[in-house]
């Protein structure tokens, strides 16, 4: 019976909506405090499709889409997908002096795997198709062009690093054969990383040599073997779900993101 209690208590905290949207409003916070206080607002805000869009607030985000698929990060499943190469967004990104691409995770990771893995993928495929399709054009070699595969070294193991950079070359190959439009980067891409726990930002200077793709994971780790009964964490007024904006089909009630405006999010709250 006790068992069952809790899978049930479980069960409602996740999909209750007024922890949802407290847990959402909670994550953007730290979000906006990125952009606006690390930052400066030095970096447009995009979300990544489709939980990112819970904690960029629509009428200030940008309207560029992205979609980077955590499944194309997870451990021996890693790719670089040809149908979602988002190849507009590396040429937006240089024209934008970078952005910053905001995800969160409600597996009690620090980052989701899109973020942590298939963003760095891309990023490093992407400069490596480039550099070839130079190559191939006759141009010299730019031995500054930088191909690094860069990893959240305290999320991604070294033994998982090495197996993914052995695909790269072959995922490069692939997209500079494709049909699809090459951009003509002028800086090659690379990532960073942000969550909760992150005691500083990353360091960026005025002009860098790169483009910054700053991948920002809005949601707090919970750590769910200390708390014993799921992902969930006793706040003031609310119980807290990491990646509260995930699968919104769910819990939302026909609520959509782009309906999550301040005023309107304060009358749901009033209502709640």
């Amino acid at each position: 019976m006790n068992d069952a209690a809790k899978a049930i208590k479980k069960h409602q905290a996740q999909h209750d909506l007024f922890n949802r949207l407290h847990s959402i409003a909670a994550d953007e916070r730290f979000v906006q405090k990125v952009a606006q206080e690390w930052f400066n607002n030095r970096f447009e805000v995009i979300a990544n499709q489709r939980c990112g869009t819970w904690y960029c607030d629509p009428t200030s985000s940008s309207k560029a889409y992205a979609y980077f698929k955590s499944t194309d990060g997870h451990t021996l499943n890693w790719d670089f997908n040809l149908r979602r190469s988002n190849l507009s967004l590396a040429t937006y990104a240089e024209e934008k002096g970078g952005f910053l691409l905001v995800d969160s995770t409600r597996r009690g990771k620090r980052m989701p795997d899109g973020l942590s893995k298939t963003v760095p993928i891309w990023c490093s495929v992407v400069n490596r198709a480039v550099q070839r399709r130079r190559a191939r054009g006759g141009e010299p070699v730019d031995s500054e062009w930088d191909t690094t595969l860069y990893l959240p070294a305290q999320i991604v193991s070294a033994s998982e690093k090495a197996q993914i950079e052995s695909r790269l070359d072959a995922w490069a190959e692939a997209l500079e054969g494709s049909v699809l439009p090459l951009p003509e980067l002028k800086k090659p891409l690379r990532p960073f990383f942000v969550h909760p726990a992150t005691s500083r930002p990353p360091h960026i200077d005025a002009n860098p040599t790169f483009t910054p793709i700053i991948c920002v994971s809005a949601s707090r780790w919970v750590n769910a073997t200390r708390l014993g009964d799921g992902w969930f964490a006793r706040t003031v007024a609310f119980d807290y779900v990491p990646g509260a904006g995930d699968d919104d089909e769910l819990w939302g009630r026909g609520l959509k993101p782009a309906t999550r405006t301040r005023r309107t999010t304060k009358k749901m709250w009033t209502k709640l």
